[in-house]
């Protein structure tokens, strides 16, 4: 007999939502995943920030590195489909 295996989401539903949002976490669950697997990084104001890149424009419509862009600036961008780029705190406080 075959040990059950484990679905892991990466980072959230890659591949059917835009990654490391809520919309993808929610997809991951929604599409059977026992766990989703995020990026946390750390801004130099503290804040811990759920994005993969180190550079804003492949996961986001805005530009330049994470760590020299303004917090205020980050939170504004739009991650994929009207999803905004959320503090790792925030991603918990979802439900």
């Amino acid at each position: 007999m075959s040990a059950p295996f484990l679905s892991i989401g990466h980072r959230g539903a890659r591949g059917h939502a835009p990654e490391n949002t809520l919309l993808s976490i929610d997809t991951g669950i929604r599409l059977g995943a026992h766990m989703v697997e995020i990026d946390v990084q750390r801004h130099p104001s503290g804040a811990l920030l759920v994005i993969h890149d180190l550079r804003l424009e492949r996961t986001t419509n805005g530009k330049g590195r994470v760590e020299e862009c303004s917090l205020d600036y980050i939170r504004g961008l739009d991650a994929g489909a009207d999803n905004r780029c959320r503090r790792w705190r925030k991603s918990w406080t979802w439900r």
